[in-house]
């Protein structure tokens, strides 16, 4: 009876042991690194969901200087840093609310990082008066 492993079936199941682990590696590293991106554009979601919020109380609390309708562009909010904003409005003459100038308009908000490339992410929001 032969007692013991040979010194092939050693260096076999230690090279099998070698590629489980790197793809298991690799499959944590990928899964980390899509964690990180979703958390990024997860904190871009919610500046710009503030900044609508913002814009919205702004239209009922301050009308005058809401339906200015002032663009702005690269702007930063502080605990976003990385991240700009642009606001731009877009007037709108459709449907039945607004059958006249100056009674509707599109907010357009904007926000911008950089990860790799250029990244951003749009939120519209329609306004009447």
């Amino acid at each position: 009876m032969n007692k013991g492993q040979s010194l092939l079936e050693v260096v076999f199941a230690i090279v099998l042991v070698g590629l489980v682990l790197t793809g298991v590696v690799s499959l944590i590293v990928k899964s980390s690194a899509s964690q990180t991106k979703s958390m990024v554009r997860d904190k871009a979601v919610a500046l710009a969901k503030e900044i609508v919020e913002r814009k919205v109380a702004e239209s009922k609390n301050n009308p005058v200087d809401f339906w200015a309708k002032t663009d702005v562009e690269d702007q930063t909010e502080t605990g976003y840093d990385g991240y700009t904003y642009d606001i731009s409005h877009q007037d709108s003459t459709g449907g039945d609310a607004c059958f006249t100038t100056n009674r509707c308009v599109e907010m357009v908000v904007t926000v911008n990082w950089q990860e790799e490339t250029s990244q951003s992410v749009e939120f519209r929001r329609f306004f009447s008066r």
